[in-house]
Protein backbone atom coordinates (compact mmCIF):
# COMPACT_ATOMS: atom_id res chain seq x y z
CA UNK A 1 0.00 0.00 0.00
CA UNK A 2 1.38 3.40 -1.28
CA UNK A 3 1.48 6.02 1.05
CA UNK A 4 1.02 9.91 -0.32
CA UNK A 5 3.05 12.53 1.16
CA UNK A 6 1.39 15.89 0.88
CA UNK A 7 2.95 18.42 -1.14
CA UNK A 8 4.85 20.90 1.24
CA UNK A 9 3.94 24.80 0.42
CA UNK A 10 5.66 28.25 1.38
CA UNK A 11 8.20 31.39 1.05
CA UNK A 12 11.73 30.45 -0.70
CA UNK A 13 14.89 32.28 0.29
CA UNK A 14 14.55 34.32 -3.19
CA UNK A 15 11.41 35.73 -2.67
CA UNK A 16 12.00 36.97 0.65
CA UNK A 17 14.68 38.26 -0.27
CA UNK A 18 13.39 40.79 -3.48
CA UNK A 19 10.91 41.11 -1.17
CA UNK A 20 13.53 43.06 1.51
CA UNK A 21 15.37 44.83 -1.32
CA UNK A 22 12.30 46.37 -2.11
CA UNK A 23 11.24 47.48 1.29
CA UNK A 24 14.53 49.12 1.72
CA UNK A 25 14.11 50.87 -1.54
CA UNK A 26 11.19 52.62 -0.04
CA UNK A 27 12.61 53.36 3.31
CA UNK A 28 15.81 55.18 0.80
CA UNK A 29 13.39 57.38 -0.47
CA UNK A 30 11.05 57.91 2.82
CA UNK A 31 14.63 58.98 4.17
CA UNK A 32 15.62 61.18 1.26
CA UNK A 33 11.63 62.63 1.42
CA UNK A 34 12.87 63.53 5.32
CA UNK A 35 16.18 64.89 4.58
CA UNK A 36 14.81 67.09 2.17
CA UNK A 37 11.92 68.52 4.03
CA UNK A 38 14.47 69.37 6.69
CA UNK A 39 16.95 70.62 4.73
CA UNK A 40 14.29 72.80 3.29
CA UNK A 41 12.51 73.85 6.73
CA UNK A 42 16.50 74.89 8.22
CA UNK A 43 16.84 77.03 5.01
CA UNK A 44 13.05 78.35 5.49
CA UNK A 45 14.37 79.20 9.15
CA UNK A 46 17.36 80.72 7.97
CA UNK A 47 16.04 82.89 5.35
CA UNK A 48 13.45 84.19 8.04
CA UNK A 49 16.06 84.86 10.30
CA UNK A 50 18.50 86.65 7.84
CA UNK A 51 14.89 88.81 6.58
CA UNK A 52 14.49 89.67 10.17
CA UNK A 53 18.66 90.53 10.43
CA UNK A 54 17.68 92.60 7.25
CA UNK A 55 15.32 94.40 8.50
CA UNK A 56 16.58 95.57 11.72
CA UNK A 57 19.46 97.02 10.40
CA UNK A 58 17.15 99.27 8.25
CA UNK A 59 15.03 100.35 10.32
CA UNK A 60 17.68 101.43 12.95
CA UNK A 61 18.89 103.57 10.10
CA UNK A 62 15.21 104.78 9.15
CA UNK A 63 14.75 105.65 13.26
CA UNK A 64 17.76 108.29 12.63
CA UNK A 65 16.99 110.99 15.56
CA UNK A 66 19.37 113.60 14.48
CA UNK A 67 20.17 114.71 10.57
CA UNK A 68 24.25 115.64 11.50
CA UNK A 69 26.26 113.25 13.03
CA UNK A 70 26.93 113.39 16.52
CA UNK A 71 28.12 111.21 18.62
CA UNK A 72 26.23 108.18 20.66
CA UNK A 73 22.68 109.03 18.55
CA UNK A 74 21.99 107.33 15.04
CA UNK A 75 22.33 110.13 12.50
CA UNK A 76 20.95 110.78 8.96
CA UNK A 77 24.45 111.81 7.94
CA UNK A 78 25.65 108.32 9.14
CA UNK A 79 23.82 106.56 6.34
CA UNK A 80 26.59 104.99 4.01
CA UNK A 81 28.28 101.72 2.90
CA UNK A 82 29.34 99.84 5.82
CA UNK A 83 31.60 96.60 5.90
CA UNK A 84 30.21 93.39 6.76
CA UNK A 85 29.24 92.23 10.27
CA UNK A 86 28.38 88.75 11.32
CA UNK A 87 25.83 87.70 13.23
CA UNK A 88 25.35 84.50 14.84
CA UNK A 89 25.82 82.23 18.16
CA UNK A 90 28.32 84.22 20.69
CA UNK A 91 31.61 84.24 19.73
CA UNK A 92 30.92 84.01 15.66
CA UNK A 93 30.95 87.48 14.99
CA UNK A 94 29.98 91.07 15.64
CA UNK A 95 26.65 90.66 16.49
CA UNK A 96 24.85 88.17 18.40
CA UNK A 97 21.20 86.71 17.57
CA UNK A 98 18.91 86.67 20.25
CA UNK A 99 17.81 82.85 19.85
CA UNK A 100 19.70 79.43 18.78
CA UNK A 101 21.33 79.21 15.37
CA UNK A 102 23.52 77.13 13.57
CA UNK A 103 24.95 79.19 10.67
CA UNK A 104 26.74 83.15 10.91
CA UNK A 105 24.89 85.81 8.74
CA UNK A 106 27.14 88.46 7.11
CA UNK A 107 25.20 91.75 6.82
CA UNK A 108 26.59 94.30 4.21
CA UNK A 109 24.69 98.20 3.95
CA UNK A 110 25.13 99.62 0.59
CA UNK A 111 24.22 103.48 -0.10
CA UNK A 112 24.48 103.74 -3.62
CA UNK A 113 25.52 107.21 -5.47
CA UNK A 114 22.85 108.70 -7.25
CA UNK A 115 20.00 108.99 -5.15
CA UNK A 116 17.41 111.44 -5.51
CA UNK A 117 17.80 115.01 -3.91
CA UNK A 118 16.57 114.47 -0.05
CA UNK A 119 16.86 111.13 0.10
CA UNK A 120 18.98 108.02 0.40
CA UNK A 121 18.53 104.58 -1.19
CA UNK A 122 19.90 101.93 1.63
CA UNK A 123 20.45 98.11 0.46
CA UNK A 124 20.72 95.62 2.96
CA UNK A 125 22.15 92.27 2.14
CA UNK A 126 22.23 89.09 4.18
CA UNK A 127 24.33 86.29 3.25
CA UNK A 128 24.99 82.19 5.14
CA UNK A 129 26.13 79.47 4.54
CA UNK A 130 23.54 76.39 4.34
CA UNK A 131 23.53 72.59 5.22
CA UNK A 132 24.76 71.86 1.60
CA UNK A 133 27.33 74.74 2.07
CA UNK A 134 25.57 76.60 -0.85
CA UNK A 135 25.57 80.51 -0.16
CA UNK A 136 21.97 81.70 0.42
CA UNK A 137 21.12 85.80 0.27
CA UNK A 138 18.27 87.95 1.08
CA UNK A 139 18.16 91.86 -0.18
CA UNK A 140 16.09 94.21 1.22
CA UNK A 141 16.11 97.72 -0.19
CA UNK A 142 13.99 101.17 0.92
CA UNK A 143 14.44 104.84 0.26
CA UNK A 144 14.96 107.30 3.59
CA UNK A 145 13.97 110.70 3.12
CA UNK A 146 16.35 113.75 5.02
CA UNK A 147 13.34 114.99 7.32
CA UNK A 148 14.29 116.77 10.57
CA UNK A 149 12.90 114.32 13.12
CA UNK A 150 11.54 116.62 14.98
CA UNK A 151 8.74 117.85 12.57
CA UNK A 152 8.15 114.11 12.62
CA UNK A 153 5.73 114.53 15.43
CA UNK A 154 3.27 116.71 13.54
CA UNK A 155 1.92 113.16 11.62
CA UNK A 156 0.50 112.36 15.35
CA UNK A 157 -0.89 115.99 16.23
CA UNK A 158 -4.68 116.56 15.15
CA UNK A 159 -5.43 118.85 12.24
CA UNK A 160 -7.07 121.79 14.02
CA UNK A 161 -8.03 124.74 12.60
CA UNK A 162 -7.53 125.14 8.51
CA UNK A 163 -5.09 125.68 6.29
CA UNK A 164 -7.24 128.72 4.53
CA UNK A 165 -6.64 132.42 6.25
CA UNK A 166 -9.78 132.51 7.77
CA UNK A 167 -10.82 136.59 7.67
CA UNK A 168 -12.81 138.05 10.47
CA UNK A 169 -12.64 134.39 12.08
CA UNK A 170 -15.29 132.99 9.87
CA UNK A 171 -15.36 131.27 6.80
CA UNK A 172 -12.97 132.79 3.63
CA UNK A 173 -15.91 132.28 0.96
CA UNK A 174 -18.10 134.98 3.12
CA UNK A 175 -17.89 138.43 1.67
CA UNK A 176 -15.11 140.32 3.66
CA UNK A 177 -17.76 143.39 3.88
CA UNK A 178 -20.36 141.44 5.57
CA UNK A 179 -21.46 142.14 9.10
CA UNK A 180 -21.15 140.10 12.08
CA UNK A 181 -24.35 139.74 14.28
CA UNK A 182 -23.86 137.80 17.36
CA UNK A 183 -20.30 136.01 16.59
CA UNK A 184 -21.66 132.86 15.04
CA UNK A 185 -23.51 134.85 11.72
CA UNK A 186 -22.87 137.14 9.55
CA UNK A 187 -25.11 139.20 7.46
CA UNK A 188 -23.95 140.90 4.26
CA UNK A 189 -26.11 143.47 1.53
CA UNK A 190 -23.98 145.14 -1.33
CA UNK A 191 -22.82 148.42 -0.36
CA UNK A 192 -25.03 151.60 -1.66
CA UNK A 193 -28.18 149.14 -1.84
CA UNK A 194 -31.47 150.42 -0.76
CA UNK A 195 -34.15 148.86 1.81
CA UNK A 196 -35.85 146.83 -0.97
CA UNK A 197 -32.22 144.51 -1.68
CA UNK A 198 -32.27 141.44 -0.14
CA UNK A 199 -29.58 140.93 2.41
CA UNK A 200 -28.41 137.19 3.30
CA UNK A 201 -27.35 135.73 7.09
CA UNK A 202 -23.98 133.51 6.40
CA UNK A 203 -23.09 130.60 8.97
CA UNK A 204 -19.42 131.78 10.01
CA UNK A 205 -18.25 128.01 10.09
CA UNK A 206 -20.16 126.28 7.19
CA UNK A 207 -20.38 129.75 4.54
CA UNK A 208 -23.74 128.43 4.02
CA UNK A 209 -26.67 131.31 3.61
CA UNK A 210 -28.96 129.91 6.28
CA UNK A 211 -31.32 133.06 5.35
CA UNK A 212 -32.63 135.69 3.50
CA UNK A 213 -34.12 138.53 4.60
CA UNK A 214 -35.57 142.04 4.19
CA UNK A 215 -35.05 145.93 6.30
CA UNK A 216 -33.25 149.06 6.97
CA UNK A 217 -29.64 148.97 6.44
CA UNK A 218 -27.60 146.88 8.84
CA UNK A 219 -25.82 148.94 11.80
CA UNK A 220 -22.52 148.27 12.37
CA UNK A 221 -22.75 147.36 15.49
CA UNK A 222 -21.66 144.40 17.38
CA UNK A 223 -24.49 143.34 19.84
CA UNK A 224 -27.04 143.81 17.00
CA UNK A 225 -29.62 141.36 16.45
CA UNK A 226 -31.87 139.80 13.91
CA UNK A 227 -34.55 140.73 15.66
CA UNK A 228 -33.40 144.79 15.47
CA UNK A 229 -33.02 145.09 12.14
CA UNK A 230 -34.32 142.35 9.70
CA UNK A 231 -37.35 140.40 8.57
CA UNK A 232 -35.99 136.70 7.25
CA UNK A 233 -37.17 133.51 5.91
CA UNK A 234 -35.22 130.51 6.29
CA UNK A 235 -33.05 129.35 3.24
CA UNK A 236 -30.73 126.62 2.05
CA UNK A 237 -28.41 128.08 -0.35
CA UNK A 238 -24.80 128.38 -1.28
CA UNK A 239 -22.57 131.28 -2.17
CA UNK A 240 -20.91 132.14 -5.33
CA UNK A 241 -18.53 134.78 -5.10
CA UNK A 242 -16.23 136.14 -7.80
CA UNK A 243 -15.01 139.61 -10.18
CA UNK A 244 -15.74 140.70 -13.51
CA UNK A 245 -12.57 142.60 -15.56
CA UNK A 246 -13.50 144.48 -18.83
CA UNK A 247 -10.77 144.27 -21.93
CA UNK A 248 -8.18 142.07 -23.09
CA UNK A 249 -6.03 143.83 -20.67
CA UNK A 250 -8.46 144.04 -18.06
CA UNK A 251 -8.55 148.17 -17.37
CA UNK A 252 -11.74 148.75 -19.28
CA UNK A 253 -14.20 150.87 -18.13
CA UNK A 254 -16.83 148.64 -15.84
CA UNK A 255 -20.30 148.02 -17.34
CA UNK A 256 -23.77 147.87 -16.27
CA UNK A 257 -24.06 144.00 -15.79
CA UNK A 258 -26.56 141.43 -14.33
CA UNK A 259 -25.11 137.66 -13.18
CA UNK A 260 -27.25 134.84 -12.70
CA UNK A 261 -26.49 130.93 -12.78
CA UNK A 262 -27.54 128.42 -15.85
CA UNK A 263 -28.82 125.51 -14.95
CA UNK A 264 -30.07 126.21 -11.22
CA UNK A 265 -32.35 128.59 -8.94
CA UNK A 266 -30.09 132.01 -7.63
CA UNK A 267 -30.07 135.31 -6.95
CA UNK A 268 -27.07 136.97 -7.53
CA UNK A 269 -25.91 140.74 -6.25
CA UNK A 270 -23.11 143.12 -7.75
CA UNK A 271 -22.17 146.78 -7.81
CA UNK A 272 -21.95 147.41 -11.23
CA UNK A 273 -22.98 150.87 -12.40
CA UNK A 274 -25.86 152.02 -13.33
CA UNK A 275 -24.20 153.45 -16.61
CA UNK A 276 -20.34 152.73 -18.06
CA UNK A 277 -17.63 153.68 -15.50
CA UNK A 278 -14.50 154.81 -16.66
CA UNK A 279 -13.19 155.39 -13.23
CA UNK A 280 -13.55 151.34 -12.47
CA UNK A 281 -12.14 148.38 -14.27
CA UNK A 282 -14.33 145.18 -12.09
CA UNK A 283 -17.47 144.70 -10.54
CA UNK A 284 -18.04 141.91 -7.48
CA UNK A 285 -20.70 139.53 -7.48
CA UNK A 286 -22.12 137.21 -5.33
CA UNK A 287 -24.89 134.94 -6.19
CA UNK A 288 -27.16 132.43 -3.42
CA UNK A 289 -27.64 129.55 -4.97
CA UNK A 290 -30.77 127.33 -3.77
CA UNK A 291 -29.80 123.85 -2.88
CA UNK A 292 -32.13 120.97 -3.92
CA UNK A 293 -32.32 117.31 -3.76
CA UNK A 294 -31.10 114.52 -0.96
CA UNK A 295 -28.49 115.34 -0.72
CA UNK A 296 -28.39 119.11 -1.14
CA UNK A 297 -26.75 120.03 -4.30
CA UNK A 298 -26.46 122.64 -7.20
CA UNK A 299 -25.30 121.86 -10.69
CA UNK A 300 -24.58 125.08 -13.69
CA UNK A 301 -22.49 127.67 -13.91
CA UNK A 302 -22.19 131.39 -13.65
CA UNK A 303 -23.31 133.60 -16.54
CA UNK A 304 -23.00 137.50 -17.22
CA UNK A 305 -25.63 139.36 -18.97
CA UNK A 306 -24.83 142.86 -20.20
CA UNK A 307 -27.69 146.03 -19.28
CA UNK A 308 -28.22 148.82 -21.79
CA UNK A 309 -29.20 150.65 -18.80
CA UNK A 310 -30.33 150.20 -14.88
CA UNK A 311 -33.63 149.01 -15.97
CA UNK A 312 -33.18 146.20 -19.06
CA UNK A 313 -31.04 143.42 -19.49
CA UNK A 314 -30.00 141.54 -23.16
CA UNK A 315 -30.07 137.98 -23.26
CA UNK A 316 -27.21 135.78 -23.73
CA UNK A 317 -27.21 134.84 -27.74
CA UNK A 318 -25.08 131.93 -29.14
CA UNK A 319 -22.18 132.11 -26.30
CA UNK A 320 -22.01 136.27 -27.02
CA UNK A 321 -23.58 139.28 -24.62
CA UNK A 322 -25.38 141.82 -26.28
CA UNK A 323 -25.01 145.69 -25.14
CA UNK A 324 -26.65 148.24 -26.84
CA UNK A 325 -25.28 151.70 -26.56
CA UNK A 326 -27.36 154.47 -28.29
CA UNK A 327 -27.82 154.25 -31.44
CA UNK A 328 -25.22 151.62 -32.22
CA UNK A 329 -24.82 148.19 -30.26
CA UNK A 330 -21.53 146.41 -29.36
CA UNK A 331 -20.82 142.66 -28.87
CA UNK A 332 -18.93 141.20 -26.09
CA UNK A 333 -17.57 137.68 -25.48
CA UNK A 334 -17.52 136.07 -21.98
CA UNK A 335 -14.31 134.83 -20.64
CA UNK A 336 -13.94 132.43 -18.24
CA UNK A 337 -10.73 131.53 -15.84
CA UNK A 338 -10.13 128.52 -14.31
CA UNK A 339 -11.10 126.50 -11.97
CA UNK A 340 -14.12 127.47 -13.53
CA UNK A 341 -15.37 124.80 -16.10
CA UNK A 342 -16.35 125.38 -19.14
CA UNK A 343 -19.33 123.30 -18.83
CA UNK A 344 -20.60 124.30 -15.00
CA UNK A 345 -20.25 122.47 -12.26
CA UNK A 346 -22.44 119.11 -11.29
CA UNK A 347 -23.23 118.26 -7.67
CA UNK A 348 -21.49 121.01 -5.50
CA UNK A 349 -22.39 121.18 -1.77
CA UNK A 350 -19.57 123.71 -0.64
CA UNK A 351 -18.95 127.39 -1.44
CA UNK A 352 -17.42 128.59 -4.05
CA UNK A 353 -15.04 131.79 -4.05
CA UNK A 354 -12.83 133.60 -7.01
CA UNK A 355 -15.04 132.40 -9.98
CA UNK A 356 -13.66 135.58 -11.92
CA UNK A 357 -14.80 136.05 -15.14
CA UNK A 358 -14.09 138.60 -17.91
CA UNK A 359 -15.56 140.82 -21.02
CA UNK A 360 -13.81 141.44 -23.92
CA UNK A 361 -15.69 142.77 -27.48
CA UNK A 362 -16.16 140.90 -30.02
CA UNK A 363 -12.68 140.05 -31.63
CA UNK A 364 -10.40 140.43 -29.21
CA UNK A 365 -8.47 137.62 -27.70
CA UNK A 366 -9.43 136.28 -24.00
CA UNK A 367 -7.29 137.71 -21.09
CA UNK A 368 -4.29 135.15 -20.62
CA UNK A 369 -5.36 132.50 -17.89
CA UNK A 370 -8.93 132.31 -19.55
CA UNK A 371 -10.82 130.52 -21.99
Amino acid sequence: MKKHIDSQRGVSLVEALMALLVMAFGMLAVVGVQTTMRSNGDIAKQRSEAVRIAQEAIERWRGYSTLDSTDGRVAYADIQSTDAVNYGPAGSGDGVVDYPTNTVYSLVRTVPDGSPPGMKTLAASVSWVDRERQTQTVQLSTVISQVAPELAGTLGVPAYGTPTRQPQGRQATIPFSAQSIDGNRSVFRPGGAGDSTPAWVFDDVSGMIIQQCRGPSIAAKATVTMADLLDCTPTNALPISGYVRFGTNLDGPALPLRLGVDGASATCLDDSPVIADPTRNYVSYVCAVTLSGSPAVWSGRPRITLCADAASCQAVTGGNLILSVGAGSQTYTECRFRPHPADGYANLQTPLANQNLALVQQGSACPSGSD
